[in-house]
């Protein structure tokens, strides 16, 4: 049995179908109207009726442009609403039950400075995330034998936009991990 594709008509279709349908009776019955009183006009009637139902098609365009538009930007309303609901609780999961950390960083006049961290750093090295974005901590906690190597794959990580290393890094109790 082959099969056949469905039409569908969206709201957004129905509207303007509806406009359409409501807009051409209009035109053409108000112009029938206007003929009728002055009949010696025919091509008056012709012209109107051509006038009218141009701008209707124009307008039936236009306004099936604005309710698409406008049903995307709420589908995208919607979605974001949903991704920000789930998004944090996902990521405090994630992030809870691994021992990694993640943070983010902003490369600014060859400067890093964190933007974000991942709250299990308490977990994983004794500091809360105020302590680990506040200037300087990330170097001042590194362990001096790979403080050198982690700031130049830091500042090649930032101009390349990625990257990941490993360096060791003191804990809140003095150890490094």
């Amino acid at each position: 049995m082959p099969l056949t594709p469905t039409v569908r008509c969206t709201p957004s279709c129905k509207i303007v179908a509806g406009y359409l349908v409501a807009a051409c009776a209009w035109i053409f019955l108000g112009d029938w109207v206007i003929f009728q009183l002055w009949p010696h006009k025919p091509q008056l009637f012709n012209l109107s009726l051509v006038k009218g139902m141009g701008f209707v098609l124009f307008t039936s365009a236009m306004l099936y442009l604005l309710l698409r538009k406008n049903a995307q930007l709420m589908f995208k309303a919607q979605l974001t609403e949903i991704v920000n609901h789930l998004l944090p609780l996902s990521i405090d999961k994630i992030f809870s039950a691994t021992p990694v950390i993640v943070y983010a960083m902003e490369f600014r006049n060859n400067i890093c400075t964190p933007t974000w961290v991942s709250d299990n750093i308490g977990g994983i090295l004794g500091y809360n995330v105020e302590q680990a974005l506040a200037p300087g901590w990330w170097e001042d906690n590194l362990h001096p034998e790979d403080l050198e190597q982690a700031l130049t794959d830091s500042h090649r990580f930032m101009t390349a936009g990625k990257g990941s290393h490993e360096y060791r890094f003191r804990r809140t109790d003095g150890s490094y991990l």
